[in-house]
C-alpha cells in the first residue's frame, strides 16, 4: 500500500456474455486423438457448444469417432444434440466438430455442465482411454445476481483483512456490500487492491494478502486462488491467453520490481519479466501490455511496454505517470500526476498522448506545477479527468487542456469510472469507515444520485 495517499477505486463491469479459454485437450495413444474446444464455459445465451475432434495424422479413408454425453446439462432443456453420437473426421482432414444448440430457456439453474468423452473410433489402431473427457460449463443467465451493475472494490483497512467488494444495480435501485463473503462464506482478504475481468471472470487482486481471488463475475462464485509467485500485486491485464500482474516486490526496493505472467488454465505464475520500480496500472493495446511504471514509493517517470514475445521497452513520459486509456484511434493517453508538494520537489501533471504503432510520445499538455490530475477515464470520444476537487472533460482530438471543469462541488472522490453517460465517484467518510457513490448525469453535468453506500474503501 502506498503510505503516502489514500484514496478510493471504482471499477466498473459491463456485462457482456461471452467466455473463453485457451483449448483443452486429451490424449490418446499410440496415434494421439484429442477432445478440445474455444470455450470452456458458455452462457445459455450462446447459440451453441462446439467441440473439435482433433487427429495428428490424417488417414486416406473417413475416421468415424463415437461419443457419448454426460453431465448435469439435460436434453432437450439445456441444449439439443445428435443423438446419432457419431462424428466423422473426413479423409485427409484431422478434426471434426461436434456441435449441440443451446436452448435459452427460464428455468433458474445452477452452473451445469456437459461432459464428452470419446467411446470408439473406426480404426483399430486408435487406443481410447474412456476416462478421458472434456467438459463445457453452461452459466444460467436468470441467476445471474450480479449482472447488470457496476463493482465497487473495497479496500479495507491496511492489516485488517476486511476487504469486500460491493454491487451497484445499472437502474440505481440495489445497493450491496460484502457480495464475495456473502456468496463464499469467507473473508476476501487484505488490501482490495484492484478487479480484472476476463470473459466470465473477475480477477480480484488483494495486495495485503499477495493473493487473486477469482470468481465467476455475475454469480461471484469462487473458481480458484492465485497465492504464490506475488508479492504487493497491483493491477492485471490479459492478452495472448496470458494474465499480466503488476507485483511492487518490496516498496522500499527500487529493483525487485515485475510483472508476473499467470496461466489462465492453471491460475499460476509462469514466469516473471523484471520492469521499473512501481509498475502500476496495466493494459492491453493490440495484443502489446502496456505499464505505467508510477514509482512506488518513489516517482517513476516511465511508461514500459511488453509485447507479444515479452521483449521489454520503454517509454519517457512526465512524473508519476498512472491511469492511461485508448481512443478511438488506438492512441494511448496517460495522465501523469508530477511530483507532490510533499517531497519539496513538486512538479506539474501532464497529460500524454502515445501513438501505440510507434510508441512514440506526438502530445505533451502541460499543467501548473502545483496541478496533479489523475482518475483518468474514457468514453464516447471523450477524456475526462479529475483535479482539484472538479471534473474536467475534453474531446479526444483536443491539443489543448480545457479551460473550465464540467462539475464543480469540491467532488473529494477517491475514485472515478463512467457508463451508460453516468459518472460514478466514490466519496469517502473516513470517520463511519464507508463511502457514498455520487452519480452524475454527463447531459446536464449534473448530480443524479448520491449516498448509495458502500464499505470504506482505502484503496490505490
Amino acid at each position: 500500500m502506498n503510505t503516502k495517499r489514500i484514496i478510493f477505486g471504482l471499477f466498473i463491469a459491463v456485462l457482456s456474455f461471452t467466455s473463453c479459454s485457451d483449448d483443452e485437450g486429451v490424449d490418446f495413444q499410440p496415434n494421439p486423438l484429442s477432445l478440445s474446444t474455444e470455450k470452456s464455459s458458455v452462457d445459455e445465451t450462446d447459440e451453441s457448444i462446439d467441440v473439435m475432434v482433433n487427429i495428428t495424422e490424417s488417414r486416406t479413408i473417413d475416421l468415424i469417432i463415437t461419443y457419448e454425453i454426460g453431465g448435469t446439462a439435460v436434453d432437450g432443456v439445456d441444449y439439443t444434440s445428435n443423438n446419432e453420437r457419431t462424428v466423422t473426421i473426413p479423409a485427409n482432414s484431422l478434426n471434426a466438430e461436434i456441435n449441440l444448440s443451446l436452448i435459452d430457456n427460464d428455468i433458474i439453474n445452477e452452473l451445469r455442465d456437459i461432459t464428452f468423452r470419446i467411446t470408439e473410433v473406426s480404426d483399430s489402431s486408435l487406443t481410447v482411454n474412456n476416462s478421458e473427457t472434456i467438459t463445457v460449463s453452461i452459466i444460467d443467465d436468470e441467476s445471474y445476481r450480479y449482472r447488470d451493475g457496476i463493482l465497487v472494490i473495497n479496500q479495507g483497512g491496511f492489516g485488517t483483512g476486511d476487504a469486500s467488494v460491493s454491487f451497484l444495480s445499472d437502474d440505481l435501485t440495489f445497493t450491496e456490500n460484502n457480495i464475495f463473503s456473502t456468496t463464499n462464506s469467507s473473508m476476501l482478504g487484505d488490501t482490495g487492491q484492484s478487479i480484472a475481468f476476463n470473459d466470465n471472470l473477475a480477477y480480484i487482486v488483494l495486495n495485503g494478502s499477495n493473493k487473486v481471488e477469482i470468481v465467476n463475475r455475475y454469480s461471484f462464485a469462487s473458481v480458484a486462488t492465485i497465492d504464490t509467485g506475488l508479492a504487493n500485486p497491483r493491477y492485471m491485464a490479459f492478452a495472448n491467453g496470458m494474465g499480466y500482474l503488476t507485483n511492487w516486490g518490496d516498496g522500499f526496493d527500487p529493483d525487485d520490481d515485475y510483472v508476473a505472467l499467470i496461466d489462465l488454465n492453471t491460475y499460476t505464475v509462469t514466469s516473471t519479466i523484471a520492469v521499473s520500480e512501481g509498475p502500476e496500472r496495466i493494459i492491453n493495446v493490440n495484443g502489446s501490455i502496456y505499464i505505467s511504471n508510477k514509482g512506488g514509493y518513489n516517482q517513476g517517470n516511465v511508461i514500459t511496454k511488453i509485447d507479444a514475445n515479452n521483449t521489454v521497452s520503454t517509454i519517457n513520459t512526465g512524473d508519476v505517470p498512472d491511469e492511461m486509456i485508448v481512443d478511438s484511434e488506438n492512441n494511448i493517453w496517460v495522465v501523469c500526476e508530477g511530483i507532490p508538494s510533499w517531497t519539496g520537489n513538486e512538479t506539474g501533471g501532464k497529460l500524454i498522448k502515445i501513438n501505440s504503432t510507434t510508441d512514440t510520445v506526438v502530445e505533451t499538455l502541460d499543467f501548473a506545477t502545483t496541478a496533479h490530475p489523475e482518475m483518468l477515464n474514457y468514453a464516447d470520444g471523450n477524456i475526462y479527468y479529475y483535479e482539484n476537487g472538479a471534473i474536467y472533460k475534453m474531446d479526444e482530438n483536443d491539443t489543448n487542456l480545457p479551460t473550465s471543469a464540467i462539475i464543480i462541488q469540491n467532488l473529494d472522490f477517491g475514485g472515478l469510472a463512467i457508463k451508460n453517460n453516468m459518472l460514478f465517484g466514490t466519496k469517502p467518510d473516513y470517520i463511519a469507515g464507508t463511502s457514498d457513490i455520487n452519480i452524475y448525469n454527463l447531459n446536464t453535468n449534473t448530480l443524479n444520485s448520491q449516498g448509495h453506500q458502500s464499505q470504506m474503501g482505502l484503496n490505490l
